[in-house]
């Protein structure tokens, strides 16, 4: 008479045999991870050649961004000044009226993708933590006596 018996390949004493490993190797780096880091690697290096750039334009950007543009009479259309004497020239002239001689443009403060770059270069600034401890270690004392109570 036949038996169905189940013939599991197993050690006969699993204490001598060590475990098989599974998964990847302790240390192994996936490709993924490598690319990742070759992006932020050339990420970096175009952000911090073009650092004193960016940190200028958040500066201004943290008091936000002003463009004057003066109207040309003869045909209406504007331009950008960006020289102060052409400015203070365009302002003392008599006509001068904003809105219909020239504008004035705000742009508001863009300064999360700034800094997000820079923190992607250098590192985001470690931020202060104030911890107020009053020296007590009440805790600490219940949990001991707690313990001496269980064991006597």
């Amino acid at each position: 008479m036949a038996e169905n018996v189940s013939r599991r390949t197993v050690p006969k004493d699993s204490k001598d045999s060590p475990p098989k490993p599974r998964g990847v190797p302790k240390g192994y780096i996936q490709a993924k991870t490598i690319q990742k880091e070759e992006a932020k690697a050339i990420l970096r290096e175009r952000v911090i050649a073009r650092l004193l750039p960016i940190v200028d334009a958040t500066i201004d950007s943290a008091t936000g961004i002003r463009h004057f543009m003066l109207r040309n009479p003869d045909d209406g259309t504007f331009k950008r000044l960006t020289d102060a004497a052409e400015i203070d020239a365009a302002l003392a002239h008599p006509d001068a009226k904003e809105g219909s001689s020239f504008w004035i443009y705000v742009k508001d403060p863009q300064t999360p993708a700034a800094a997000d770059l820079l923190n992607r270069a250098i590192g985001k600034p470690v931020e202060e933590v104030q911890v107020e401890h009053s020296g007590e270690v009440g805790l600490i004392d219940r949990l001991r006596r707690a313990r001496e109570r269980s064991r006597a």
